[in-house]
């Protein structure tokens, strides 16, 4: 759903570039814990750190409007 909402985005600025660039990291992360898991992630999910000390979504995201 959200690869077909992805594919249709047309960029018209830095600020959309960067928006389109987010929403892209924020789905791949949750498809690879979905792919892993069998289920759809929650934030905490994507943010909080495994068994390594790695996570799937880093919370510094740039606001591309601020």
């Amino acid at each position: 759903m959200l690869e077909t909402a992805l594919q249709g985005v047309m960029v018209v600025d830095g600020q959309g570039t960067l928006a389109a660039t987010n929403a892209r990291q924020i789905y791949d992360a949750a498809t690879k814990i979905a792919v892993r898991d069998g289920r759809l992630p929650t934030l905490e999910d994507l943010t909080t750190p495994d068994e390594n000390g790695r996570v799937e979504l880093e919370t510094d995201l740039q606001d591309p409007w601020g």
